[in-house]
């Protein structure tokens, strides 16, 4: 192999592997690990779906990871944040604006139990990816 073939080679192979994620949001690349039907089979194996019409367990976790990596705070913050960014967090599957009462209401019906299902799974699936 020469090496104008070898670098072509390489060359390829490198922007093969950019091209991966190359425009998304971190926020984007990691929700795009979290299945849906996972995460509402979840919810609903610990009662987090009784009661519930459009705000989902789902859509839940993604608000709280969104207020994660944002670092808000306080619940204000939070919906402003959100509700502000509604319009580019939808390829993660929020469906819209979101109201103080729904968002407050999801807290405090929905169990912990559900976010430690959550991780416990995430975590049994890419646990062996992390570092020490």
């Amino acid at each position: 192999m020469t090496i104008v073939q070898f670098a072509i080679k390489n060359k390829l192979k490198s922007t093969m592997e950019s091209r991966n994620f190359t425009g998304q949001p971190i926020y984007a690349q990691i929700t795009k690990y979290l299945s849906k039907g996972e995460i509402l089979r979840q919810s609903r194996s610990v009662g987090g779906e009784r009661y519930v019409k459009k705000f989902d367990g789902f859509q839940h976790l993604l608000v709280l990871l969104f207020a994660v990596f944002k670092n808000y705070r306080s619940l204000r913050e939070i919906l402003t944040g959100v509700n502000t960014e509604a319009r580019h967090l939808w390829h993660a599957g929020f469906t819209g604006p979101l109201k103080m009462s729904t968002f407050s209401d999801a807290n405090n019906r929905r169990p912990c139990k559900f976010f430690e299902a959550v991780y416990k799974s995430l975590y049994e699936k890419f646990g062996r990816f992390l570092p020490d």
